[in-house]
């Protein structure tokens, strides 16, 4: 984990919801969801800060002023031949006063090279839990053995009310190799 964000950076942990207006069990109130992707018992996933309790409103821990940035270890690809990396995310931004203006970035990079290869970038909230889906190939080219991915939540300050500030929550769960 790195990045300039002066809150919300991403940990590893069981996710705790938060909802616009503090009013849970209303979908489009939700800004980072109440449980991870998975049906496995541990229910957690990388997320983007997390509040104490579902109690306390939407922005406590959110990304704020600045860019949070998560990087999986390498991933051994050599034994696949069509090699596809898949993952779920979840993004909201679509709260407060300036909705929408900042974006979620995911990265490949293969060991050989220092490029890192941009491979989603989105400005649009999705307050659920997504599958995407990468051509590892298409992407670092066929000589690759190793990846690794960085995903990348940011709260930009911007000339506008609050310095553009507004609530950025950002999820990944299941990172998943496929041939």
């Amino acid at each position: 984990v790195e990045g300039d964000a002066e809150g919300g950076t991403w940990v590893i942990e069981r996710p705790v919801g938060s909802y616009e207006g503090g009013q849970p069990n209303v979908p489009d109130n939700v800004v980072q969801p109440l449980e991870d992707h998975s049906d496995v018992p541990e229910n957690s996933c990388a997320v983007t800060g997390n509040a104490p309790s579902e109690a306390i409103g939407a922005g406590f821990a959110d990304v704020d002023r600045g860019e949070t940035r998560l990087t999986s270890p390498y991933y051994f690809i050599d034994t696949l031949e069509q090699p596809v990396v898949g993952y779920h995310r979840w993004f909201s931004n679509a709260t407060s006063l300036n909705p929408g203006i900042d974006p979620f970035r995911v990265e490949i990079q293969a060991r050989s090279s220092s490029r890192w290869q941009t491979v989603g970038f989105t400005y649009e909230s999705d307050r659920a839990w997504r599958q995407r889906l990468i051509d590892i190939h298409e992407e670092v080219g066929e000589d690759a053995r190793e990846v690794r991915l960085r995903f990348t939540a940011m709260d930009q300050v911007q000339n506008m009310p609050r310095d553009g500030q507004s609530i950025v929550e950002a999820a990944v769960d299941d990172i998943v190799l496929y041939d």
